[in-house]
């Protein structure tokens, strides 16, 4: 399939106007590694088929992930509105060129987590199993279990019991 009719398609099962009940069959059956009990939202801008998800993962409206390398969802996760999830980036490169060659890392959020709206996570981060992370943070480093993170960068601001 062209990267043209797969972008195509994953616009069409975006719409508003395709039911939450066939999206993920419609997403499975162009490629997409989803539990057959995810719930997406409509909105969803998938840049690749390098999507997993877990059973009972509920994303909301409006996911981005840039698709330079694979995003794990584990289970029983819930995603916000408007969330980020950026896998791709660059080398700094030298005066005439910053932006220099490319570099991308996989994210992993693992099982039990809680993603808060327009939360920003950055490549080659793990998000630990159980952890909370608050609305309009920005992840650029691997959290630790059962906790919450928030700010710009994340950080660790409250201990959760397992």
């Amino acid at each position: 399939m062209g990267e043209y009719y797969f972008r195509l398609l994953v616009s069409l099962a975006a719409s508003e106007f395709v039911p939450v009940s066939v999206r993920t069959r419609f997403m499975c059956a162009i490629g997409f590694k989803l539990a057959k009990d995810t719930l997406i939202w409509p909105g969803a801008n998938l840049r690749s088929r390098k999507v997993t998800t877990a059973p009972g993962v509920f994303i909301n409206v409006g996911l981005y992930h840039d698709g330079c390398d694979e995003l794990f969802i584990g289970m029983n996760t819930c995603l916000g509105p408007y969330v980020r999830v950026i896998t791709g980036t660059h080398e700094v490169g030298s005066s005439e060129r910053r932006c220099a060659s490319d570099v991308h890392e996989p994210v992993q959020i693992k099982d039990g987590c809680w993603i808060g709206s327009g939360v920003t996570i950055l490549p080659g981060v793990t998000i630990e199993q159980g952890c909370i992370i608050a609305a309009g943070a920005v992840v650029v480093r691997s959290t630790v279990r059962d906790g919450v993170y928030a700010g710009v960068p994340a950080r660790r601001i409250r201990d959760l019991h397992s």
